[in-house]
């Protein structure tokens, strides 16, 4: 459901993303569309490179690749690319969300945007270090950690707290 507050005054609310930036251009600039007038602040924490998403994902192959593109691999199935086509599947891999994110700051200056891009690569390597097992749960639990941090010391610089929380 979409957030929709009609008047302009200040709520208590804060926004909070975290995760891959998948799909990120598509739908964050609603969020900052919506929040600039009602003065709600978003916090984004994202992975520096938008991967490809893994395990039961149907048609990921198709949702992943260009539009441009997407007709030269209509009858490749997502097992065949990402196992015969390995070099290819690494282009889609490393795709980087730093120009993403200054696209959004640029196009909505007026937005309450706090952005963090973390190192994924780094992780992964505090993940083997610690021989975690489940390697994408903790992922998902260090980046909306992150996220957490920002908003307390968000909390702490402007000595606020926020009542309401929209995790997305």
């Amino acid at each position: 459901k979409s957030l929709k507050i009609e008047n302009k005054k200040s709520y208590d609310f804060a926004i909070c993303i975290s995760g891959q930036f998948r799909g990120g251009e598509e739908c964050i600039p609603y969020w900052l569309k919506e929040s600039i007038n009602k003065n709600i602040p978003i916090f984004l924490s994202v992975w520096d490179k938008i991967g490809v998403p893994s395990g039961a994902h149907g048609n990921k192959l198709q949702r992943m690749v260009p539009e441009e593109i997407k007709n030269l691999f209509s009858n490749i199935s997502d097992l065949e690319f990402y196992q015969d086509l390995k070099g290819i599947s690494e282009v889609f891999e490393n795709e980087d969300v730093s120009e993403k994110i200054d696209f959004l700051i640029e196009n909505f200056p007026k937005a309450d945007l706090h952005t963090e891009i973390l190192n994924e690569s780094k992780v992964d390597l505090l993940i083997k270090n610690q021989k975690v097992t489940n390697k994408n749960q903790f992922k998902m639990f260090y980046n909306m950690t992150n996220v957490m941090n920002m908003l307390k010391k968000y909390e702490y610089i402007n000595n606020k707290r926020f009542k309401n929380i929209i995790w997305v």
